[in-house]
């Protein structure tokens, strides 16, 4: 595979580089990445789904706006080591980064179809990366600016498909119950915390300590061994299993 591709793919899910993306050897240029037939068909899965929110960006950009360029490329910098090593926990993980909304990102721990109780596990590890984020970057400093986060965490059908096409263009859509059970998640967590849907708590119950907050649950720890690392495939081992 040619580093080119290589970058390309880096950038998108990895959902859409298995299911959509045809890769050619003789790979020159994006011509050649093409959408395979059925790439508009719906599809369907279980899965965890991670929402981190971020709060500080605003005015961490505020205050180095006033810098002009060094200001702009200070305020770069911090974005770009945060989002580093946030993502880099969510891939140790077993996470797939979907979209970036704003200033929260959207990641999907998919069940693994062979594994029993696939769900459950990928609860677990969600619920493992969401602590490990918290207790990393809860207080993290850029320039005299703290950013906190505060993290929801559902579980059920993922949906996923392809919505556009007008002028070959497409936009990768994820949809299902799941992202109610995150807004109402979210509504409840604090920053610092991670709140488990019930559907996902459910799953996991036992192996996690939390109090329940009108209906969903503030998870404080797992009692569980690790899933990090070796312990799991890679994520696009995950995702070549679904389809």
């Amino acid at each position: 595979m040619s580093a080119d591709l290589t970058t390309f793919l880096s950038y998108i899910p990895h959902l859409v580089a298995v299911k959509c993306l045809s890769i050619v050897p003789t790979y020159k240029d994006s011509s050649e990445l093409k959408f395979r037939d059925g790439s508009k068909e719906i599809d369907k899965f279980p899965s965890a789904i991670l929402f981190v929110d971020i709060s500080g960006f605003t005015s961490l950009n505020e205050q180095f706006a006033k810098l002009g360029t060094g200001g702009i490329e200070t305020v770069s910098k911090h974005i770009n080591g945060y989002f580093s090593q946030l993502i880099e926990m969510i891939t140790l993980h077993g996470g797939d980064v979907l979209k970036f909304a704003g200033d929260a990102l959207i990641v999907a721990f998919p069940s693994d179809p062979n594994e029993k109780d696939g769900l459950a596990k990928a609860v677990l590890r969600t619920t493992q990366c969401a602590l490990e984020i918290q207790s990393k970057l809860k207080s993290y400093n850029a320039a005299g600016i703290k950013l906190t986060l505060h993290i929801a965490i559902g579980a059920g059908i993922l949906y996923t498909l392809h919505v556009g096409g007008v002028d070959n263009q497409w936009e990768f859509f994820p949809a299902g119950d799941v992202f109610s059970q995150l807004h109402d998640a979210l509504e409840k967590s604090q920053s610092g915390e991670v709140v488990l849907s019930t559907p996902a708590w459910e799953l996991i119950k036992t192996e996690c300590e939390g109090r329940e907050i009108t209906g969903d649950w503030h998870v404080t720890k797992c009692s569980a061994k690790s899933y990090k690392h070796g312990s799991i495939r890679s994520i696009r081992e995950y995702c070549k299993m679904l389809y």
